[in-house]
């Protein structure tokens, strides 16, 4: 499997995200508004988003894949996501999400197909999400409709696992664009992605 992407956001101005080079000329942003680009996992930067109001930052990819592989690194300030499930990254085609990737109410990791009304797996109890912690997150997926699979893993412990299931939530048979989703709800008002890859 190759490469396809690797993003740090250490080269953005750390201003406005349409600032020359700045973040929508490089992924489609849902707004502009409320980004800065302060201190990030290790080193470098990383994006943040603060405010209210849910705001997607989408990658095309290449080409459209049925087998991929991808990292995240991900903070939040609260814990806990509010009163729903929220979506924090999605493996998309051209009719929308084949997976979705979010935390529960109770703090846990769960992959839906489609939606999180098609519920594929689910961290188990025991380690919630926490405030102000970087965590690495890493998603395996095989897009199939009888036969594909899914991995996550926090920080490289595997947490959930699921195979022999329909992982193709839409009509085309792959992803073709990764998006990254910042809920901005009154409990998960801001976040920071970082040292993301495909």
């Amino acid at each position: 499997m190759a490469v396809v992407l690797i993003e740090g956001f250490d080269h953005y101005p750390t201003g406005s995200a349409t600032q020359a080079g700045g973040l929508s000329g490089r992924w489609a942003v849902s707004t502009t508004s409320a980004w800065t680009f302060p201190a990030g996992r290790f080193a470098g930067l990383c994006a943040r988003r603060s405010g209210s109001g849910a705001i997607t930052m989408d990658r095309a990819l290449p080409s459209e894949l049925t087998s991929l592989s991808v990292g995240v690194a991900f903070t939040i300030d609260t814990a806990a996501p509010g009163s729903a499930t929220q979506e924090i990254i999605s493996l998309r085609s051209s009719g929308g999400a084949q997976l979705v990737i979010g935390v529960t109410t109770g703090g846990l990791l769960t992959v839906g197909r489609a939606s999180f009304s098609n519920i594929l797996g689910t961290e188990a109890e025991g380690n919630p999400w926490l405030a102000e912690v970087w965590y690495y997150l890493e998603i395996e997926a095989v897009i199939h409709g009888s036969t594909g699979a899914v991995k996550v893993y926090k920080n490289g412990v595997e947490v959930i696992s699921v195979t022999g299931v329909s992982t193709k939530g839409q009509s085309q048979d792959g992803v073709s664009t990764l998006r990254l989703r910042m809920p901005g709800t009154a409990a998960w008002a801001a976040c920071n992605f970082d040292d993301v890859y495909v």
